[in-house]
């Protein structure tokens, strides 16, 4: 079993990492859910589902720590600087919002279709978000699906729609 808070692997009551309350010591006190979660909704629903759980924990699990920008160019200062003479990260605030205010582009956008139960593709959204060591910020609900607002590093925005009915669930990444 794995731990749905830091993904570590535990057993017993408790998670040895970071001391949350493991998925079957909590089980008593969570209602019994539908096996069928692939259609659902909500996303409260989902996250009580201990199998949801496990598939995201064991996601979370296979993560690895990434390099974000901002430290890649405090290394490149600590390397560099004494030859340079210049600070390449307050290079970079200062660059930024010129070349914002001149119209330069430098992110990404992408836009796709998902054809899938909306509860599925939720949660393969979820585990991916695991996966790669993003976490969660908030989850808007809505009727018939919602949004889930993920923090991810600066150069990246993912805003996630789920939506059931006659609209497959979408995922816009702006």
């Amino acid at each position: 079993m794995y731990c749905s808070n830091c993904g570590v692997k535990a057993a017993g009551n408790f998670c040895c990492g970071c001391g949350a309350r493991l998925a079957s010591a909590a089980a008593d006190s969570l209602p019994v859910l539908s096996l069928d979660w692939e259609h659902e909704v909500s996303y409260e629903t989902l996250l009580q589902n201990a199998e949801v759980r496990n598939l995201i924990a064991r996601h979370a699990a296979q993560a690895t720590e990434r390099m974000s920008g901002e430290q890649f160019l405090e290394l490149c200062d600590v390397a560099f600087n004494p030859l340079v003479g210049v600070s390449l990260e307050q290079l970079s605030r200062i660059a930024a919002p010129i070349f914002g205010k001149l119209g330069v582009k430098t992110g990404k956008a992408r836009k796709e279709v998902i054809p899938g139960p909306v509860g599925k593709v939720l949660v393969g959204v979820l585990c991916s978000l695991a996966r790669h060591g993003r976490k969660v910020k908030q989850a808007h609900q809505a009727d018939n699906g919602c949004i889930v607002e993920a923090i991810l590093p600066a150069v990246e925005r993912l805003i996630v729609e789920t939506g059931a009915g006659k609209q497959p669930a979408t995922a816009p990444a702006l």
